[in-house]
């Protein structure tokens, strides 16, 4: 991004994180209450974000050790202003309050709106972190308004980016065991929210699922596809 670029996204308050004290908050929250039932993210790669710290911009880096060696990470500021999203729901009042938010609906609203305008801008090239952004973006629970469409416009969205990166396709001989692990529990998470968001058969107004089963071959989740204490 150049200069331009970042001063349009910090004036629309896009850059934005919240102070660290309400952060570790909601991501403790995010953890607990929101990783457990909804698992699209990769946690490590996260926490070692938080630990390492960030690099202000386009994009947030951390470093890890793989094979013994420090390997570069990144996250994008758009996944991360997402994960923010979900978990903010959870924490106290209290804490919201300490940070200068007036209500929790209030809260919800500006880090939706800071999510959707990164998402808008349209800068990102990882698909995956774009996939995993969209669906965290369906948890917001606001009613549609004028900026907002609803969760099903963003699960559409979330569908036909999965689509276009094949995780519809099971990888016979995947690369990166962990990388592979992320990518189906993203593909069966929009496979889940494909069908609880679509209202009843009998509703006027039914939303058709998106997702037939015969489109796609990836195989149901197992104990292996999740972040487990050994």
């Amino acid at each position: 991004l150049d200069e331009s670029d970042l001063a349009y996204l910090q004036q629309h308050d896009a850059c934005t994180l919240p102070p660290e004290p309400l952060q570790s908050e909601i991501l403790k929250a995010y953890l607990e209450l929101v990783n457990p039932s909804f698992p699209v993210i990769d946690i490590e790669s996260t926490l070692f974000t938080v630990k390492f710290g960030f690099e202000y911009g386009e994009e947030m880096r951390y470093q890890s050790m793989q094979n013994g060696q420090i390997a570069n990470k990144r996250i994008q500021l758009l996944l991360f202003q997402a994960i923010m999203l979900a978990g903010v729901r959870f924490v106290s009042t209290k804490a919201l309050r300490e940070a200068g938010f007036t209500s929790r609906e209030s809260a919800i609203r500006i880090f939706f709106s800071r999510v959707k305008i990164l998402y808008n801008f349209d800068s990102y090239t990882d698909r995956l972190s774009v996939i995993q952004s969209l669906l965290l973006m369906t948890l917001a629970n606001l009613p549609p308004y004028h900026d907002n469409k609803g969760a099903s416009h963003w699960l559409d969205l979330a569908i036909s980016f999965s689509y276009q990166m094949g995780l519809y396709r099971k990888k016979a001989h995947p690369r990166n065991r962990h990388q592979n692990a992320v990518e189906r529990r993203v593909w069966w998470m929009a496979v889940v929210l494909d069908r609880t968001l679509s209202p009843s058969p009998d509703t006027l107004l039914s939303r058709s699922w998106r997702i037939k089963h015969e489109d796609s071959d990836v195989e149901m989740l197992s104990l292996e596809d999740f972040d487990l204490d050994d």
